[in-house]
């Protein structure tokens, strides 16, 4: 914590209006970057942050039909930054499970707040992924997503065919 007061005495760290979230400085984080980029930490740094958002997202889609759905929509939406940060990270990586797998948790969250366009655009784009197009149980959940997002969008022709892709997808599974 004295830390944290430090860098805010120096400039360096700024306290958000509720005093309980902090951000960098664009400079310094600018200047954080480069500096794990020289050591070599930069994607190891990429890959947990991913994975530490993925893992929130899918800890909180089950919430998101219970008791604490308001709870856990507005955690997701104040780490909605973080979260469109790690699905970009993952559509940058070779692998695709975990940018499926994010859209599958996220669903009922950009529903919920109308995220349709921003939503449908990254499950197309890890669903067009080279490795995203193997006939997985990860790959099936986005494109029911994607699905979704089309239907919600009135664009039925798609949404016919991103559903009728995951049923065929989930007939083959079971």
């Amino acid at each position: 914590m004295y830390l944290l007061i430090a860098l805010i005495e120096q400039s360096l760290v700024v306290a958000a209006e509720d005093g309980d979230r902090y951000r960098m400085l664009e400079t310094v984080r600018e200047y954080a970057r480069e500096k794990l980029k020289e050591a070599g930490s930069a994607e190891a740094v990429r890959e947990r942050h991913r994975d530490y958002f993925l893992a929130l997202a899918e800890e909180a889609a089950p919430q998101l039909t219970g008791t604490e759905q308001v709870e856990w929509l507005q955690r997701l939406e104040v780490e909605h930054d973080n979260l469109r940060s790690a699905l970009e990270s993952s559509l940058a990586a070779t692998g695709t499970a975990e940018g499926l797998r994010l859209c599958g948790a996220l669903q009922r969250f950009w529903i919920t707040h109308g995220h349709f366009s921003e939503a449908r655009e990254c499950c197309v784009k890890a669903l067009g992924k080279e490795g995203g197009k193997e006939r997985t149980p990860e790959r099936e959940r986005a494109l029911n997503v994607a699905g979704v997002l089309a239907y919600w969008q009135a664009d039925y022709p798609a949404a016919r065919a991103l559903y009728e892709e995951s049923l065929a997808i989930e007939w083959v599974l079971e």
